[in-house]
């Protein structure tokens, strides 16, 4: 499947082919950095009380792997909305769930924080009851996402945790190609070798880099060269000093 998204950029309409994100695992890179987060997406009949924390950073194949599980398990993904609504009790019926970013929804400066929080607690005390399995993911660890109900913190620090550990330059590399790939932009091997050198060690930045390229050559009509990849990171370094500024 193909989907066709339209922008508006300067008055002029611009139609970009996406193709869908592969998320099998043949499609996912496997480095030390992620060999012991795979392997226990992979074997999830084992995990403690059926119940399994995944954390890493932004880009850093999270949601690659959760819904990989998800397909695998036929999992019932579980947004704001659904922790929310008053049939919250009835997932518990499900053979497997997935809440993907579950740090975002409970450290939210909302009214309804302390709400979601709650309505967490007592999910999760039926969930305990229940043969279900369960995948949460998150960016950081859970003593950082400013749970104030002090239950519901024990009860997600007893859930089995598996990190996507920092990436080495050989995870970064395939990451970047994969989201050139995703992207349909034909990188080459000198272009992916010049980037890698010369571009910070973050999953959010090649994200970033990529998404820069992707503007160039479809709004600026570029070709993917070398001198765009030297624009690409000189924006890339004045919106990191911008950032910088602005947060200090």
């Amino acid at each position: 499947m193909v989907i066709v998204r339209m922008i508006k950029d300067e008055g002029q309409l611009i139609f970009k082919l996406d193709k869908p994100e592969a998320l099998g695992l043949e499609n996912f890179f496997i480095s030390p950095s992620n060999k012991l987060a795979v392997n226990s997406i992979n074997k999830w009949r084992l995990w403690t009380e059926r119940k399994l924390i995944l954390l890493g950073p932004t880009a850093s194949g999270k949601s690659h792997l959760a819904n990989f599980w998800a397909s695998e398990t036929c999992a019932l993904k579980i947004d704001r909305g659904c922790i929310l609504s008053d049939d919250i009790m009835e997932f518990t019926k499900h053979g497997a769930l997935l809440i993907e970013d579950l740090d975002a929804f409970i450290d939210d400066e909302k009214q309804e924080r302390i709400l979601i929080q709650e309505q967490l607690f007592h999910f999760f005390n039926a969930l305990s009851q229940a043969k279900c399995y369960l995948l949460i993911t998150g960016s950081t660890p859970v003593s950082n996402w400013g749970i104030t109900i002090p239950d519901l913190f024990s009860r997600l620090s007893s859930y089995e945790k598996v990190n996507l550990m920092p990436p080495d330059d050989t995870l970064l590399t395939a990451v970047m190609v994969k989201q050139f790939e995703d992207k349909q932009i034909k990188a080459s091997p000198e272009f992916i070798s010049f980037v890698s050198k010369r571009l910070n060690r973050t999953f959010d930045c090649v994200r970033d880099f990529v998404d820069l390229i992707d503007e160039l050559t479809l709004r600026e009509k570029r070709e993917v060269t070398i001198p765009v990849a030297n624009m690409a990171l000189d924006r890339l370094s004045s919106l990191e000093k911008k950032n910088k500024k602005y947060n200090e």
